[in-house]
């Protein structure tokens, strides 16, 4: 690789990584970079390592994150499982929540698994990026404009109902544009989940779904796995890490005393943008 190389697979990286926590699609980013980068840079885009380095380095960013989350939903569950069995009425708040997040998953897993040829190979292209961008900036903004009353404040609230639909919706953001957590925080607010909730929910969910787009990564297509560089791979990987740690602080630190309506003028103007001079 060359140094224009380089630099530009290091932008490409930040630019994911950050964009996999903002309401605005990682996945639809990635093919508008697509579209910028030279041909010579496009192996880098397409090829399956790089996409395996930096799912492994935005879910090990939501693990360590939610550190004290997760081991306590772990244990938990662990603990009331031996003691209670299948009696979930009996188990804990942080036991049925890891119980909760595994059901909100299922539909994401059912569409990935059976559709997945379906999304990679006929949805990702810029028209599709296009209308999906504008009609997530229209969710987000009814989501926003019309759901201003809160009424579940604690994770405990947050019943079974609740997340199968933001699982349902979850699924939905395969399609690239959407933004999953564009998805899940539009939906959380219709549902009357509190704000800074509706995105630790949507970032708890999103960890199981990139470690499993991962693991399909790796068993199905294992063979196309190619590491060049390791230097350069422990780099993308550590690069795509550091940035998600910094991408959830922000993003939380920002939700605490704004909307989301900046997201929605950017996704609007991108959409615009494409649509008109792409």
């Amino acid at each position: 690789m060359d140094f224009l190389e380089i630099i530009s697979l290091l932008s490409l990286i930040i630019t994911q990584s950050i964009t996999e926590f903002f309401p605005v699609s990682s996945s639809g980013h990635l093919i508008i970079y697509s579209l910028i980068l030279q041909e010579n840079y496009q192996i880098a885009l397409d090829s399956l390592s790089f996409h395996v380095l930096l799912h492994l380095g935005s879910a090990v960013a939501v693990i360590i994150y939610f550190y004290k989350d997760w081991k306590d939903m772990l244990s938990d569950s662990l603990d009331d499982f031996i003691k209670f069995k299948f009696k979930f009425k009996l188990w804990s708040n942080d036991g049925m929540l890891l119980i909760k997040i595994a059901v909100a998953t299922i539909p994401a897993v059912i569409i990935g698994f059976f559709f997945y040829d379906f999304f990679v190979g006929y949805v990702r292209n810029i028209t599709v990026v296009a209308l999906s961008l504008f009609i997530g900036a229209i969710y987000l903004f009814l989501a926003e404009r019309y759901n201003k009353k809160m009424n579940l404040h604690t994770i405990e609230n947050v019943g079974f109902k609740e997340y199968i639909i933001l699982g349902i919706t979850q699924a939905l953001a395969f399609i690239p544009g959407l933004s999953r957590s564009g998805m899940i925080f539009s939906t959380a607010l219709i549902l009357k989940i509190d704000r800074l909730l509706s995105i630790k929910i949507a970032f708890l969910m999103s960890c199981p779904v990139i470690i499993g787009a991962t693991i399909h990564e790796l068993v199905f297509n294992y063979q196309l796995i190619i590491i060049d560089s390791y230097l350069l791979s422990l780099t993308s990987f550590t690069l795509s890490f550091l940035t998600s740690l910094i991408a959830l602080r922000l993003i939380f630190k920002y939700v605490k005393n704004h909307s989301f309506f900046i997201f929605v003028v950017y996704r609007l103007l991108l959409s615009v943008l494409l649509i008109f001079f792409i």
